[in-house]
């Protein structure tokens, strides 16, 4: 996957007009590596029911 972020580019050596690969932006951002997609969880659902609704309201929403 390529993805031009030439307005955000900070090194000079690389040129504008190129495309930059995954691991160059991962570089360029400073984005850290996830080894564990543990790390990702995050517990915002106070019930399920609370979690059933939400998706409920998205499946009808991409029904429309």
């Amino acid at each position: 996957m390529l993805v031009d972020v030439s307005e955000h580019r900070q090194d000079a050596s690389i040129p504008a007009s190129r495309m930059l690969s995954i691991d160059e932006l991962a570089r360029l951002y400073h984005a850290d590596e996830i080894r564990d997609p543990e790390e990702l969880a995050a517990d915002i659902w106070e019930s399920d029911e609370e979690l059933e609704a939400f998706l409920v309201d998205l499946r009808s929403s991409r029904d429309t």
